[in-house]
C-alpha cells in the first residue's frame, strides 16, 4: 500500500472551497449589476414621463382652446399619475430620498387651480406655473440622481494612467 500523507488526502478541498466562494461572489456582482441596469431603465422611463408631463403641460396651458381641451387634461392627469408611480416605484426600489413632496409639487402645478374649468382664461400666471413647475421637475430629477448615485457611489479606488516616456514608465496620480 502506497504511503499517502494524511493532508494529500484531502487536498481537494481547498480549490472546491474557493470555486465555490468565487461563484457566490461573481452571483452577487451579476445580481448587483442586474439591479442596477433595471434602476437605469426606470430612471429614462421617469425622464421620458417627465418630459411628457411638461409637454402636455405647456399644451394644456398655454396652446390648447380653453373649450376643447378635456382630452388634453385626461392626458395630462394620467401622465401624472404615471409619473408619481415611477417616483414611488423608484423610491420602494431603495433610492433614499422623499417621493411624497415631489409628487404633490408636481401635481399641484401641473393639474393645480382652474384646471378643468370651462371659466379658465389664459394669463401670464400660467407661463409662470409652468416655470415653476419645470424648476420642480428639475428638483426631483436632481434628487433621484443624487439617490441614484449615492446607492451606486462611483468607485473610490485613484485611477493610474501609465505613459510612456523615452523607454521609463511614468504614473502619473490623478
Amino acid at each position: 500500500m502506497p504511503d499517502v500523507s494524511p493532508y494529500l488526502q484531502y487536498s481537494f478541498i481547498l480549490p472546491a472551497g474557493l470555486t465555490i466562494l468565487g461563484w457566490f461572489v461573481v452571483a452577487r456582482q451579476t445580481d448587483r449589476r442586474e439591479f442596477r441596469k433595471e434602476l437605469r431603465e426606470q430612471l429614462k422611463e421617469l425622464r421620458t414621463s417627465m418630459d411628457e408631463v411638461r409637454l402636455r403641460s405647456a399644451a394644456y396651458w398655454l396652446w390648447e382652446d380653453v373649450k376643447t381641451s378635456g382630452p388634453s387634461a385626461i392626458a395630462l392627469s394620467s401622465e401624472v399619475k404615471r409619473l408619481s408611480r415611477y417616483l414611488r416605484n423608484l423610491e420602494s426600489a431603495g433610492l433614499r430620498f422623499e417621493s411624497t413632496g415631489l409628487i404633490i409639487a408636481i401635481r399641484s402645478l401641473a393639474t393645480g387651480g382652474d384646471f378643468q374649468s370651462r371659466s379658465r382664461v389664459r394669463s401670464e400666471a400660467d407661463e409662470e406655473r409652468l416655470e415653476d413647475l419645470s424648476g420642480a421637475i428639475e428638483d426631483a430629477l436632481s434628487r433621484v440622481d443624487n439617490a441614484f448615485y449615492s446607492y451606486f457611489a462611483p468607485s473610490k479606488r485613484r485611477c493610474l494612467r501609465w505613459l510612456p516616456l523615452g523607454g521609463a514608465l511614468l504614473m502619473v496620480r490623478e
